[in-house]
């Protein structure tokens, strides 16, 4: 029966491999499952890193002098 998920093949030194076996193991999942769930955390993080330097120059252009009031913007509270 096909599959709806797309597969990757990835390479990993033995180290990497007992590490996500234990784990694997602890959590009661499959190898597959963990190694998927792991990348998918990794990039979240990165997406969090890139909002987070849009932030931080948001933060240092931010000019409190000529910035609109709630009120300005979305009329009386």
């Amino acid at each position: 029966m096909p599959t709806k998920n797309r597969r990757i093949n990835m390479v990993v030194d033995d180290s990497l491999f007992q590490a996500l076996e234990e784990l694997a193991s602890r959590r009661g999942r499959s190898l597959s499952t963990v190694a998927r769930d792991l990348v998918s955390d990794a990039l979240e993080m990165q997406e969090d890193v890139g909002w987070q330097e849009i932030a931080a120059e948001r933060e240092a252009s931010y000019e409190p002098e000529s910035a609109e009031s709630h009120t300005d913007v979305w009329g009386s509270d």
